[in-house]
């Protein structure tokens, strides 16, 4: 018999045993007995016993873990380095947390530990110079030529503030980052402080706001801002461009030197007081020389002489009038014109 006529016997009989009074019987017997098991008082009572142990085994584990990744401390974004100095208990403060964590709070810290030498030891610490805080020791142990994580949970001894990271006989470079303290029983990864992520958060938008402005050929260099100054560095030309650029008033601009090309042309220039080595008009009708020569039109005085061809004026007042013996004085009054030797000095 072939695999294809096997298989239709096969099916017969699995259906005509299906279809049988017999079957058909033990079928209903079965379920009801099922039925009957799990309706009964022991079947109900076994069922809530073993769901009741699930439930305190899971509440045990619960109850004895906590789970937080909120750091408590601030800036870890930024690694904390230390040169060692190859002395004993080498101390530097580092990371200040985001309020107080009290006495007897477990924590969790984490964070790597690098050394560029391997000497030394280091150890982690709470900040014993913070009020009714304690030199508590986090984790302590030896530096190793490397990276080295570190996960410790502890319960606090007092109200801690900050860490003050400790090290003994080290030399080099030692750098701790990924900096994280949790109120959580096991180890957690890093993640910043909210704070710091709504201070990174504002200090982006200050950076995309800024890219916007920037173009090629444009200002394409850095801005950085720090507390109470800002520093605009240019590699090559820095131009301001608007409709007003104002100067604080307060703060005066300071420019050591500058060149200005035909800006002020037709502008008025106030000022309290203006030195220059030469001075003249954009016309030339008065000038004034480096030597202190001052030209107005025709009138030149140089080293307290006036010089000129003719001074009209119905008045002259001096001490002295000095004249050549060939020179002339017209009158406006008689018309007389008279050399200097007839010249008459009313007094003389």
């Amino acid at each position: 018999m072939d695999f294809s006529s096997y298989k239709d016997e096969t099916a017969k009989e699995i259906s005509n045993k299906v279809e049988s009074k017999d079957f058909k019987n033990y079928q209903k017997q079965t379920a009801d007995a099922f039925k009957r098991t799990i309706s009964s008082a022991d079947y109900k009572s076994d069922m809530k016993q073993t769901s009741d142990m699930f439930s305190n085994k899971i509440s045990d584990a619960i109850n004895g873990l906590t789970i937080s990744n909120r750091n408590l401390a601030l800036g870890t974004a930024t690694a904390f380095k230390m040169n060692g100095n190859n002395t004993d208990n080498q101390l530097q403060g580092a990371y200040k947390f985001s309020k107080v964590i009290p006495h007897e709070t477990v924590v969790t810290v984490t964070f790597d530990v690098s050394s560029s030498t391997g000497v030394g030891d280091f150890t982690m610490q709470f900040n014993g110079s913070d009020p009714a805080s304690s030199w508590q020791p986090i984790y302590n142990s030896n530096l190793v030529n490397g990276t080295k994580h570190v996960s410790a949970t502890i319960t606090t001894d007092s109200d801690h503030l900050s860490i003050c990271p400790r090290l003994d006989h080290a030399t080099g470079d030692v750098t701790f980052s990924n900096f994280i303290i949790s109120e959580s029983s096991k180890e957690v990864s890093w993640t910043p402080a909210p704070e710091d992520q709504a201070t990174q958060s504002e200090f982006t938008q200050l950076k995309d706001n800024i890219d916007l402005r920037v173009k090629k050929d444009g200002l394409i260099s850095e801005i950085n801002v720090q507390a109470r100054h800002t520093l605009i560095s240019s590699g090559g030309q820095l131009t301001l461009s608007g409709k007003n650029i104002n100067f604080d008033t307060d703060n005066p601009v300071i420019i050591p030197s500058a060149n200005i090309d035909t800006l002020l042309v037709d502008k008025k220039l106030t000022a309290a007081d203006i030195s220059a080595n030469t001075f003249t008009t954009n016309n030339g009708t008065f000038t004034v020389e480096k030597d202190g020569a001052i030209t107005a039109k025709n009138m030149t005085l140089t080293g307290g002489t006036l010089t000129t061809p003719i001074i009209n004026s119905s008045t002259i007042n001096g001490g002295t009038l000095n004249m050549q013996t060939d020179g002339l004085i017209n009158s406006p009054y008689n018309g007389i014109v008279q050399t200097a030797d007839q010249f008459y000095i009313h007094g003389s």
